[in-house]
């Protein structure tokens, strides 16, 4: 059975001048309603009429779509709307024509994408709209089939709807787009009342001229607005903190073997300062603590990360920063509120005992920028644990392991389509920290397979990350290759 619809509208110049990359989902619907009020189309109506307000009732597609690029801006000489005042002054004397000189230079910044100059949009299709919406997918498909233009009047694009399954959708080319709670790029969306109040806008366009003058206010009124997050693009939600004694004299430090005892520290602590603000508690244990609910994502939470020190020959992995960050996509206000209550009070150890203090770190520390910097290439400072056993017939099996790193991958939010490469061993590759089996685990963790991972992305790709078991309080955290 088909899970998606997939309305695919491609560029025939490959150049689109829009103001936002990729087209909103919103322009896209006018310009299929544009295409089924042209000429002939309009008999269509009735069949299509259904597939649009199915579409504008749903929720924000998934988008898929070819990298594109801002290109060198030009300008378009336009008229300026002003040719009757140039009538009524038309010089006498010489017969001079001033409409010439009053057109204005619009500005005209394209973006090219590259081949095949598409883009995707991606709804998903429940077992109840199939069974009752056989009517419907065809009025989408012929709503498609209509299109002449996406953007401006001269960005020529075709567009066709198909029904997808996952393996089909999995394998589409192209950066792809979610709807998220906060993301980089905001894009106006299609809301229930979109179609009538682009009548109404057309409507109110075909009658601004009146014996009273020109109304100006003819633009569309009712759409939403949804932020969009790029896969792979988007960066964590983070602060950091340098360790001080407890007194806050001077600074602190812990061993890299015991990286996820500071974590503890950090995660008791903030679980407390929490708790002091009237979180939920049912919150603080899955977002905080770890402690998911039935039927949430595990992964949905809090990381607590220790920040070894790396960078130089002599360094000597000690743990002197540590970092929370949030899940990708997701943003509260507990990093704002951490961050204002942890330097507060010290980090107490199981025994309820003082053992050091938070303070914010020097702007620009380079050990923090290995963390949280943007690269293609990033390499372990502890060690990634696999979630699976990765021997065949009693023998380590290097597929098996790349398989289970990927899903490592896949879990962290991390895809395999954004992997160009990977390479694993069990020694370090950063100078003072140790090999894999020197650092300390939890219980529960110590006969799971873990190995020092570099990865290599497709794009550039910001930190911080972090994969596979314990990657929430400091094991699998990764570092980015010093380029220099």
């Amino acid at each position: 059975m088909s899970d998606y619809l997939c309305v695919r509208a491609v560029f025939l110049t490959g150049r689109y001048h829009g103001r936002e990359w990729p087209p909103a989902p919103a322009r896209l619907m006018r310009a299929l309603l544009a295409g089924a009020m042209t000429g002939r189309y309009r008999d269509r109506w009735p069949l299509v009429e259904g597939g649009f307000r199915w579409l504008e009732g749903r929720q924000p597609p998934i988008i898929v779509a070819d990298k594109a690029m801002r290109q060198t801006a030009y300008g378009l000489a336009v008229p300026n709307n002003d040719l009757d005042v140039v009538a009524k002054k038309r010089t006498k004397a010489d017969g001079e024509d001033r409409a010439a000189k009053l057109l204005t230079i619009k500005t005209a910044v394209p973006w090219q994408s590259e081949e095949p100059h598409q883009v995707h949009y991606i709804w998903p299709v429940s077992p109840a709209d199939v069974a009752h919406g056989e009517a419907v997918i065809a009025g989408v498909e012929s709503l498609a089939q209509s299109m002449h233009t996406l953007g401006w009047g001269i960005d020529m694009a075709y567009a066709q709807a198909t029904l997808l399954n996952e393996d089909q959708l999995a394998g589409l080319s192209g950066e792809r787009w979610y709807p998220s709670a906060t993301g980089s790029t905001t894009l106006q969306v299609p809301v229930e009342g979109f179609l009538d109040d682009l009548r109404d806008t057309h409507r109110r366009f075909c009658g601004r001229l009146s014996p009273e003058g020109l109304n100006p206010d003819v633009r569309a009124r009712v759409y939403g607005e949804q932020a969009y997050r790029k896969e792979g693009g988007a960066a964590r939600e983070w602060i950091v903190f340098t360790l001080k004694t407890p007194g806050g004299e001077q600074g602190f430090s812990v061993s890299w073997r015991q990286a996820m005892v500071v974590a503890a520290w950090l995660r008791h602590a903030a679980a407390e300062a929490l708790r002091e603000e009237h979180w939920d508690a049912g919150q603080i244990d899955s977002y905080v603590l770890g402690h998911a609910a039935t039927g949430e994502a595990p992964g949905n939470r809090l990381s607590f990360l220790p920040l070894p020190s790396i960078g130089h020959a002599h360094a000597d992995g000690r743990v002197r920063r540590v970092a929370i960050a949030e899940p990708l996509g997701c943003q509260t206000d507990a990093l704002r509120l951490l961050s204002l209550k942890l330097p507060v009070s010290p980090l107490t150890d199981e025994a309820g005992q003082p053992v050091c203090r938070l303070a914010r770190p020097a702007a620009g520390e380079r050990v923090v920028q290995f963390y949280l910097g943007k690269a293609k290439q990033w390499r372990t400072v502890t060690p990634l644990i696999l979630h699976g056993h990765n021997a065949a017939r009693g023998r380590h099996s290097p597929a098996k392991t790349e398989r289970l790193l990927l899903q490592a991958f896949e879990a962290a939010g991390y895809p395999e389509r954004l992997i160009a490469g990977l390479a694993f061993q069990p020694a370090p590759y950063w100078a003072g920290c140790g090999g894999i089996t020197a650092i300390r685990v939890p219980r529960h963790l110590d006969g799971w397979p873990r190995y020092h991972v570099t990865v290599e992305f497709r794009e550039a790709v910001e930190g911080p990350i972090a994969a596979g078991l314990g990657r929430h309080y400091g094991l699998g955290l990764f570092a980015a290759k010093n380029e220099g």
